[in-house]
Formats: structure tokens, sequence, C-alpha cells
């Protein structure tokens, strides 16, 4: 059922869809070369679009197939996710560049290696799904990078927006720790201290 409902979702589709409407109906033109023209248009439109599916296509079934082991909770062996990981970092870098680094980021370690450029992933993932493992990482960088007062109030959001999910953010916090205690101990506190959670 998913496979033929959720594509006829996709804006991709039902925009090429709608291009493939207007091309099949008869325009009110005053003149003939004019509506050949608006045909034309149309076709090399829907052409186009229809190229740029095709070119998105490999990048989408690469995505699929690898972001399942950039998440946290992957079987994959060390080899494997060496190698998915280079291969959402190719992905970065074209059409799916939001997912590929929204599935990336959740599965970066916490720790301080390349810290600036987890700071400015984990800023567009926040940016294209904000979703709770997504918030609670950027919390973790900034801390890292010195920003604790941006931190302690994205917490505090964070907490605010995700009750129910209080413990789970004492579970990242905790992963976070080994890697620079004095940056972290605040936030767990002030997690832990939060009415309901801890």
């Amino acid at each position: 059922h998913s496979m033929v409902e959720f594509p006829l979702w996709n804006a991709h589709l039902l925009g090429f869809t709608a291009l493939l409407m207007g091309l099949g109906t008869q325009p009110l033109m005053r003149s003939r070369s004019s509506a050949r023209w608006m045909r034309v248009a149309a076709a090399g439109t829907c052409v186009a679009l229809a190229l740029v599916m095709a070119a998105t296509l490999r990048d989408y079934v690469r995505l699929n197939a690898t972001r399942s082991s950039g998440t946290p909770l992957t079987l994959a062996g060390a080899a494997d996710t060496a190698r998915d990981l280079a291969v959402m970092r190719a992905l970065a870098h074209g059409p799916l560049a939001p997912s590929a680094e929204y599935w990336t980021l959740l599965g970066t370690p916490l720790t301080r290696d390349e810290l600036a450029e987890r700071l400015k992933m984990s800023a567009r993932a926040a940016r294209y799904l904000p979703t709770h493992g997504i918030i609670v990482r950027r919390i973790v960088f900034l801390a890292f990078d010195g920003q604790a007062a941006n931190a302690r109030s994205l917490l505090a959001q964070a907490l605010h927006a995700f009750p129910l999910q209080c413990e789970e953010t004492i579970a990242i916090l905790l992963q976070a720790l080994d890697s620079d205690r004095a940056a972290i101990e605040p936030l767990l506190a002030q997690a832990r201290g939060t009415k309901g959670c801890g």
C-alpha cells in the first residue's frame, strides 16, 4: 500500500503530473502558433523535470540503502559503516543534501572531532528537520564549542518541546560526557533538574 500511495504524495510526482495534464489541455489561444509554442514549452519542461527526477533517483537509492547504517543503532560492521559514511558525505553535496546530513548527524559520534563542521551540519539539519535527536546533538556540539549559554537555552526549549523524551535527552548527553565532562555536566544537571525528568 505504501509503495503505491506515498509516492503519489510526493511534490515531484504531483508537479510532473500537473504539467502533463496541462500539456493535454487545449488552451484558448487566438493563433495556432502561440498554442503550439505553449505545448512545446510545456513538453520541454516535462522532459527537463523527468531528467532531473531520473538523475536524483540514483542518489535517492544510495541514500535509502545507506542511511540506516549511519544511525547509532546500526548492526553494520566498521567497514560497512565507513563505506556508507563516505556515500552519505558524497550525497551531502547534491540535491539530497538535507536528508543525507540529517542521517549522517544521527550517526555522528558525540566527540569534539571535526567540531566546526559538525556545528554547521547540525545547524542545517535542525533547520531541515528539527527532531529530538538532532536538537540534542546540536546542544552537545554547542557546549563543546564553548557556547554554554546557547546550549542551555536550546536545552530548555528541547525539554519543553519534547517532554516525553527527557530520558532520551539524558542518555544522549551521557554519551558525550566522556568527551568533555566540564561542558556536559551542567547540561545533565539542568535536564535532571527539570520537573518530571531525571
